[in-house]
């Protein structure tokens, strides 16, 4: 005969279980993702109760304001950890079970209603090495672009469809799906699709930050909201032509934008209009895994023009057929240096 207890403690495991899981698919690395998947795709199919804990896991930070993994998974190992710590305290037994139910609420009431509603979950992992870019159709219909070293991870669930932008740009055309908002986030922030066409840039930079940029209609911005601070987010409506950047404290004031020239790199090319060569050195080493070295006298040239961002040497031939400036290979890499003057005999 199975006792209450015994029934509350196994449902207690699989929501514990669904927790691991959830957060293993967020962290796993580039090469262990398609095993990882492949593994919860088991567990997720070999018990109806575990569709439905992974469901409420995923749910678990929308009741707490909180729309996106990078803003649930603080609380939930919070959660873990608390829950731990009181279990190894005999007097507070009872406290460590109320935690755990925080989770475990309306799973059983759920189980029978549920078990025909569920859709699976999809999930999936895109990266791009240096100097390449990939086109996505998702499942949904919208259309994902992904630029030079980037990596994004996919969940899709019967509620919201996630971009997780770990590293990296990407372009997005979204579908219309009024049941299910389109969210990209970062561990900066999130963009929410109003019905648009936009695009995310994480820069690497002393302080990382993601840049928003819409092409179409609008998006809604918002720095990272932490489970402990409900009300620190910060959102924004960004509409076509306009462009913030997001930092976990804040997010910018808008600025008017070519955002058709920010995003030339969508069809393959770099656009340019008087902008100083360093600032067009540092973009094209995004398509490079040479290092590339400007030397100081030439880094306020000014250009313009249209580049090809899949052929780096051909762009730097360009550069220097209009500039006043030499490119050399050299043992550390490529060196830009002021054209030498030839005198005449």
């Amino acid at each position: 005969m199975t006792s209450l207890h015994q029934s509350y403690s196994t449902d207690t495991a699989i929501v514990e279980q669904a927790i691991q899981w959830h957060m293993q698919l967020h962290d796993a690395a580039a090469d262990e993702f398609a095993a990882v998947q492949s593994a919860f795709e088991t567990w997720l199919a070999s018990n109806a109760a575990h569709a439905i804990a992974y469901q409420r896991v995923q749910s678990m930070w929308q009741q707490f304001n909180v729309e996106t993994i990078a803003g649930a998974k603080p609380l939930i190992e919070s959660n873990l950890a608390a829950t731990e710590f009181l279990k190894k305290k005999k007097s507070a037994r009872k406290a460590a079970k109320s935690i755990a139910a925080m989770l475990v609420v309306g799973l059983s009431a759920a189980l029978v209603y549920h078990t025909q509603q569920i859709k699976p979950t999809w999930v999936a992992q895109y990266q791009t090495p240096i100097g390449q870019q990939k086109t996505i159709d998702l499942p949904d219909h919208s259309k994902l672009v992904i630029n030079t070293d980037t990596v994004v991870n996919i969940r899709y669930s019967a509620h919201q469809r996630e971009i997780v932008l770990e590293h990296g740009e990407l372009f997005i055309q979204v579908a219309k799906d009024t049941g299910r908002p389109l969210v990209v986030s970062t561990a900066d922030g999130t963009a929410q699709a109003l019905g648009t066409q936009f695009s995310v840039y994480r820069k690497n930079e002393q302080r990382t930050k993601t840049q928003v940029a819409v092409l179409e209609s609008q998006v809604k911005a918002c720095n990272l909201q932490r489970w402990y601070q409900l009300n620190s987010a910060h959102c924004v409506v960004v509409s076509a032509g306009e462009s913030i950047e997001i930092t976990p404290q804040n997010v910018s004031p808008k600025q008017s934008v070519d955002v058709s020239q920010m995003n030339a790199w969508v069809s393959g090319k770099l656009l340019f209009d008087n902008a100083p060569l360093i600032s067009v050195i540092q973009q094209l080493q995004r398509y490079s895994p040479i290092p590339i070295t400007l030397i100081p006298q030439v880094a306020q040239l000014r250009v313009s023009g249209v580049f090809p961002a899949d052929n780096v040497n051909r762009s730097l031939e360009l550069l220097a057929n209009r500039l006043p400036i030499q490119v050399t290979q050299e043992a550390q890499g490529i060196v830009v240096h002021p054209r030498k003057l030839t005198r005449k005999q």
